[in-house]
Parts: C-alpha cells; sequence; structure tokens
C-alpha cells in the first residue's frame, strides 16, 4: 500500500484519493503506513502495542486525524487477533488513552 500510495501518477490523477489499510499492521510497517500520503484509517488495531507505536509514529510525523478501527473479541466470536474484552474494560481503557493523546481518531467494529 504504501508503494501504491507514493506512485506520483496516482498522486497526479487522484490528488484527493483517501487510502484504508485494511488488515493486521506489523508495528515494524507503521512507520511506512503513517507515511503514506493521503492516508486516512488503518483498520484494524488489535493490540495496545499496535496503537502506541501508531500514536507515536503519528507525532513524529506530523499527522494528525488518523483513523483506527480497534477490533474487540466478544464473548460469542472470538477471532485470533482482538483487543481482549473480558470485562471489557481493558478496550474502553485502550480507547481513552488513544483519545486522551489525540492523534488518532477511534472507530469501534
Amino acid at each position: 500500500m504504501a508503494e501504491k500510495a507514493a506512485d506520483p501518477l496516482i498522486l497526479e490523477k487522484c490528488p484527493d484519493i483517501r487510502w484504508h489499510f485494511i488488515g493486521n499492521c506489523q508495528t515494524n510497517k507503521v512507520p511506512k503506513v503513517v507515511k503514506s500520503p493521503n492516508i486516512s484509517i488503518v483498520e484494524t488495531v488489535s493490540s495496545v502495542k499496535l496503537a502506541d507505536k501508531l500514536q507515536s509514529s503519528c507525532k513524529s510525523n506530523n499527522v494528525t486525524n488518523l483513523a483506527i478501527m480497534i477490533q474487540v473479541r466478544n464473548q460469542t466470536k472470538q477471532p485470533t487477533e482482538a483487543v481482549n474484552n473480558e470485562t471489557g474494560f481493558r478496550s474502553i481503557l485502550l480507547v481513552k488513552k488513544i483519545n486522551w493523546e489525540s492523534n488518532l481518531r477511534t472507530w469501534w467494529i
């Protein structure tokens, strides 16, 4: 995605394009994703570690208002990767932490 987002032809022909990163982003790939021109949203954030890395990378690259979708595991459906929601508190704390540090906007999925 980072290569396509930086493609001069795409940027010239589609200057208003907004990119969505879909899938599980590895923390070592976060700076590349955050630096991508016109990055709009990261789908999905499945750990506090990933949220922290996105936040710090946004701050260091002056990226504001990047949306993220937080994947929450509920009791009936348990995907392999999701923020643990045994009591609901961890997810709420993650959203509060992100909103307080606030280069990121949160969406629940």
